[in-house]
């Protein structure tokens, strides 16, 4: 066996868990715990969500939308998806 605690730990998940160690890798740096660091594992302290990017209605938006309007009230086809997730974004912004 391997003296690398981290593969020591990604093999037994993959067995605990019946799963191949590929796939173990990634889902097993959720229970990882590192050998004398005082971190509690990501599973039961999970992080705040420093990271959360506020959503924000740009000119870029706005353009895009009333190109895609034009666009479509004409006899050229859009992208009928893009445009409603435009209208939405605006809609929850704006309001």
């Amino acid at each position: 066996m391997s003296s690398n605690p981290w593969i020591q730990h990604v093999k037994k998940y993959a067995k605990d868990n019946g799963i191949s160690y590929s796939c173990a890798i990634s889902e097993a740096s959720k229970t990882y715990k590192k050998k004398g660091s005082k971190t509690e594992t990501k599973e039961t302290n999970p992080k705040k969500e420093t990271n959360v990017k506020k959503e924000i209605w740009t000119p870029a938006d706005e353009k895009a939308l009333q190109l895609l309007e034009k666009l479509n009230s004409g006899y050229r086809s859009v992208n009928k998806d893009h445009l409603i997730s435009l209208r939405e974004k605006k809609a929850r912004i704006t309001s």
